[in-house]
């Protein structure tokens, strides 16, 4: 049996990893909105529309929520490490930065 102390190592490579992750999928996703705006010269109205005009086969998953990425008022985020929507919503005070508030991963 693995101790929870020696699990415990591994928290910052999994932490690494997924920042990769969500920055990858994010910013393909940010191109992919961009792209849409270029093509039809106004945002998509959702995430939807990217696979509907054949820019990307699927919406990305947010590794946090396990679901897509959030999409609000051409706001493309990820739920986070807390895993709560705050629609967008990152820590904006220094006083929430200080506190480690961890907010939304907004791109």
């Amino acid at each position: 049996m693995v101790s929870a102390t020696r699990l415990s190592i591994f928290y910052p490579v999994n932490l690494s990893y997924m920042r990769g992750i969500i920055q990858l999928r994010g910013t393909r996703l940010k191109a992919a909105v961009e792209l849409y705006q270029r093509r039809h010269g106004r945002y998509p109205e959702d995430l939807n529309s990217l696979v509907s005009d054949g820019i990307l086969k699927a919406i990305p998953i947010d590794p946090y929520s396990e679901g897509p990425f959030r999409y609000s008022e051409n706001i493309i985020y990820s739920v986070g490490t807390d895993r709560e929507d705050g629609r967008g919503e990152i820590p904006m005070t220094p006083r929430e930065v200080v506190e480690g508030k961890p907010g939304d991963i907004v791109f």
